[in-house]
């Protein structure tokens, strides 16, 4: 892997806890409610769109961990990490679940929470590994390489006008970073991923396996209802090659600007001069001299 520019990464969940484990103690070491109730959650079930609680599948349970165990686990976990060659460790849920603990006594709130999760991060950033967050909070930046689950759009509800890259913005250029899993993206037109991609300034990203993924239907993975290879590699190929293509000059360079004009071209500046012109009309589209093809892209700038 890392002769081919990559790398492996670890990926381990510190807040979310799978109910199946036979080594967690559920009553002592969970989150509480103000009611005193366990803080016990399960994945958004695709039929109804809810997030269940504990009356849903055992393997789509988990416990959220009281962040007074939090520091215990990440420091035996690091004590063991430490051992594994690798490049990295992958956090599923450090970077973006920020729990309190509203236990009748030893109250922890979020802001206490916080301090004690950016100790967390200190821990693992002293193993000398990379750090990989899902959807990585503001208070995760100073210590991660990498951003998977990035927000690359908006909830697109009616009230919404625009969508405008902010966080990309932010983080362009420091920490490298992808959006969900593409093969997992319901979208009318694929195409649309693709321009989502170059505007945003992201990686593509995919989850795969070699077998059939109707062999994890029933398991806490069914959320991984298309991955099998055979079914994407060419996608993959095809979007890697583009988007490579498009961002090459600027995979570390800030972004400065973003601008959407009136015929439906979004304008993206870089700190290097660099200029991406991604036409989301249904028609050809001419800005600063610069012909871009409907539902394309075209580089500008300096090149």
């Amino acid at each position: 892997l890392s002769a081919g520019g990559g790398g492996l990464f670890g990926n381990v969940a510190l807040n979310k806890v799978s109910c199946t484990s036979s080594r967690y103690f559920l009553s002592i070491e969970t989150s509480k409610y103000y009611t005193g109730k366990a803080v016990v959650l399960s994945e958004v079930n695709p039929y109804t769109l809810k997030r269940g609680t504990d009356v849903d599948y055992v393997e789509t349970m988990y416990a959220i961990l009281s962040p007074r165990f939090l520091d215990y686990y990440t420091e035996r976990f690091a004590d063991t990490v430490k051992t594994y060659d690798m490049s990295g460790i992958a956090l599923r849920d450090l970077g973006s679940v920020l729990s309190s603990d509203k236990k009748r006594t030893e109250m922890i709130n979020r802001q206490e929470a916080l301090d004690i999760t950016k100790n967390s991060f200190k821990t693992l950033q002293n193993t000398g590994k990379k750090l990989l967050v899902h959807s990585g909070n503001a208070y995760s930046f100073a210590y991660t390489t990498d951003i998977v689950d990035a927000p690359l759009g908006s909830s697109k509800f009616f009230i919404t006008d625009e969508t405008i890259p902010f966080y990309e913005m932010v983080i362009h250029g420091y920490i490298h970073y992808t959006g969900s899993e593409l093969n997992l993206i319901q979208c009318a037109d694929r195409n649309d991923l693709l321009l989502d991609l170059i505007e945003t300034g992201a990686a593509p990203r995919y989850v795969m396996s070699w077998e059939n993924s109707d062999n994890i239907k029933y398991t806490g993975l069914n959320n991984m209802y298309s991955v099998q290879y055979e079914l994407w590699d060419d996608e993959a190929e095809n979007y890697y090659a583009e988007i490579s293509k498009a961002l090459k000059d600027v995979v570390n360079v800030p972004m400065v600007q973003h601008e959407i004009l009136d015929n439906s071209v979004r304008k993206v500046t870089y700190a290097n001069g660099m200029i991406l012109y991604i036409n989301r009309g249904s028609e050809d589209a001419l800005v600063d001299g610069i012909t871009i093809p409907a539902k394309w892209y075209r580089k500008g700038g300096l090149q």
